[in-house]
């Protein structure tokens, strides 16, 4: 993490911002969970030192229940007529490079690229040295993987709350308590289909995009986004080698048991 103390007005406004969305209303009191506290912690405490000013998200409501963090099921949220799509067998993949112009700002990312910064330097013009710093650097997925890339994802959360479900505008969520078949079953599926493919499950590494970070190989656009969205406690499937498509569907026949009924919060 870049020290809060070099951060500018601007920059640290805005972590903080995207950092308090990972907060939650408790007996009347505001806390964050241990997903973002220590970064949270720093960052507030920087800015009330400057005197700046402090906003609440407004997709943190004072009477919503308290979020529930699960350890081995997962979340999706969505709209309803996608999601009885998914519990009656139709798994739609996104294709990463549609992302960067989705309209809701919590889904909206460029997924073939990822954003760095350089180390701070100096830069030596004639006998005067200038200060080089907030270079930022953008790393291409085509430059993991030798070609312009694509490739398609299900996202999923581990969290289970109304704000969530508030932030991606969706209808409901379902439940996925048994991951391991979820998954295979979507394998199984996907070999009848494609020929070369490749899936593969993660969790989302959020990383400080004002800080170098090297990006080598696919895993690291894959499964890595900016500390903004770190409150999201993304995973997701990847599928690699499918027809390039907005989305990619494939069929499948779920084993009893996996999916809880469509949930809503109101």
């Amino acid at each position: 993490m870049k020290p809060v103390w070099q951060l500018t007005d601007e920059q640290i406004t805005s972590r903080l911002w995207n950092l308090a969305k990972g907060a939650c209303f408790i007996d009347g009191k505001l806390f964050t969970s241990g997903n973002v506290q220590p970064e949270f912690d720093s960052t507030y405490i920087e800015i009330k030192r400057r005197g700046l000013p402090v906003a609440i998200p407004p997709i943190i409501h004072p009477a919503d229940s308290n979020p529930i963090l699960h350890n081995t099921a997962f979340v999706r949220y969505d709209k309803k007529d996608r999601l009885k799509e998914l519990i009656s067998g139709k798994v739609n993949f996104g294709n990463a490079n549609q992302y960067r112009e989705q309209e809701n700002p919590a889904q909206r990312d460029d997924e073939v690229a990822r954003a760095s910064h350089y180390p701070d330097q100096s830069l030596k013009i004639g006998e005067i040295t200038y200060p080089a710093n907030n270079l930022i650097r953008t790393n291409h997925y085509g430059s993991a993987t030798g070609k312009f890339p694509y490739y398609h994802f299900l996202s999923l959360t581990t969290e289970e709350s109304h704000k969530l479900q508030r932030d991606f505008k969706a209808e409901g969520y379902i439940l996925i308590s048994d991951f391991d078949q979820f998954y295979e079953t979507i394998h199984t599926a996907l070999k009848k289909v494609l020929v070369n493919f490749k899936l593969k499950f993660g969790y989302i590494e959020y990383y400080d995009d004002l800080m170098p970070r090297r990006f080598v190989s696919r895993d690291d656009f894959e499964f890595a986004k900016s500390i903004h969205y770190k409150y999201q406690n993304e995973a997701r499937i990847v599928l690699i080698g499918a027809p390039e498509v907005k989305y990619y569907s494939v069929d499948v026949v779920w084993p009893d048991g996996i999916f809880s009924e469509i949930r809503e919060f109101r």
